[in-house]
């Protein structure tokens, strides 16, 4: 039997780790809250497979997971619910990028550098990945040299700063236009000499899973309000969602 919650406990991706994370947890703490009237706490994961391990092993309450950890914690969790984005979209992509003018076909990305965010990230690392095998290109021997850098941030500096040749990004649409937003998301304008080289198929959106650690009755209550028009402005602007929607392969 679960107790009743006295304390919801929040676990966020590694990919928060940038200039301002403080903060941004501070205002989550402080709005989620109030508007469910628990103390809450909030860390953000030291990288993604801390993420997995605490989320499947019961270490967190609310997760805002990785399309893949979405599916894997499906069985364990009393809700998924999936980010909107777009006008609607619960699916994204993403964008392979160079620095402008460095090349023009994947193929010439051979014997370069890559910079990715995790092994664990599925727009930052797994569906680039995907992409060069979809085009008959093995990626464990096309690169001279491949970094994990923790986060996008990172990741996308490297190639700024010349330290690495490609990086990857997620996207909503494939247009430069969705692109630049990303970056900018990221590094403002250190990454306007970045642009996109190749785009992935789409995924499904990340989302928050709402785990079994916690009574129904609280799962509940949370879950009411992360799909009402009162979801903490906060967790929105954390999440880059426009809203939550319960998610459809959970439900099928």
């Amino acid at each position: 039997m679960v107790e009743k919650a006295r304390e919801l406990r929040v676990l966020l991706p590694p990919t928060l780790g940038r200039s301002g994370a403080e903060g941004e947890t501070e205002k989550l703490r402080e709005q989620l809250g109030a508007a469910l009237e628990l103390a809450v706490s909030v860390e953000v994961a030291s990288d993604y497979r801390a993420l997995a391990w605490k989320t499947m092993r019961g270490a967190a309450d609310v997760t805002w997971a990785p399309p893949q950890l979405c599916h894997h914690a499906r069985e364990r969790s009393r809700r998924v619910l999936r980010a909107v984005r777009n006008a609607g979209s619960t699916t994204y992509q993403a964008a392979l990028l160079v620095r402008a003018g460095t090349a023009q076909a994947l193929e010439a990305l051979a014997g370069k550098r890559a910079a990715w965010v995790s092994a664990d990230s599925t727009a930052g690392y797994l569906l680039a990945r995907d992409l060069l095998r979809a085009r008959g290109i093995n990626p464990d021997r096309f690169f001279s040299r491949e970094c994990f850098h923790g986060s996008y941030r990172d990741a996308l500096l490297s190639v700024v700063r010349e330290e690495d040749d490609m990086c990857s990004i997620y996207t909503s649409r494939p247009e430069p236009d969705a692109v630049a937003v990303s970056i900018a998301e990221q590094v403002g304008s250190a990454g306007t000499d970045l642009q996109p080289l190749a785009y992935t198929p789409t995924s499904r959106n990340d989302g928050l899973v709402v785990m079994q650690s916690i009574d129904e009755a609280t799962a509940q209550r949370v879950v009411a309000l992360l799909l009402s028009d009162a979801c903490p402005p906060a967790l929105l602007a954390t999440c880059n969602a426009e809203a939550f929607t319960p998610d459809d392969e959970q439900n099928a």
